[in-house]
């Protein structure tokens, strides 16, 4: 209720504010858009979309820790052998928590999984 309460006064206080931010917002979007590949998906093809992640530095507080065993295993015994192509689906890595560096140094057996789908089957990430 707060919130509510928060953005009708932000809503009310700052209307050109809110609307030139949604706008910049609404263009990124739109440019990004624009700019994405597109693929063809054919009948035969097989896929596997797994959905945030949220990969971080391997500690206490990084909450794919508990399954990452399961999506390597997954990854590496199943739907790369099956010949699967790969979509990763947003909040791959928690870069809001972690740098890219610390979680790539944590998440190495990870990336190089992912590698396997690249020359074979592709993987895509959005």
């Amino acid at each position: 209720m707060a919130q509510v309460k928060f953005y009708s006064y932000f809503e009310q206080s700052f209307p050109n504010r809110l609307k030139l931010a949604n706008k910049i917002v609404y263009q990124n979007l739109d440019r990004l858009f624009k700019k994405s590949e597109t693929v063809e998906l054919r009948k035969n093809d097989s896929w596997v979309i797994f959905s945030d992640l949220h990969m971080g530095d391997g500690g206490s507080t990084d909450d794919f820790k508990l399954n990452a065993d399961l999506f390597k295993t997954a990854l590496e015994s199943y739907y790369n052998e099956k010949k699967y192509a790969l979509l990763l689906n947003g909040d791959i890595e928690e870069l809001q928590r972690f740098s890219l560096t610390k979680i790539y140094e944590n998440w190495k057996d990870v990336y190089r999984i992912l590698t396997f789908f690249q020359p074979k089957t592709n993987w895509s990430k959005l």
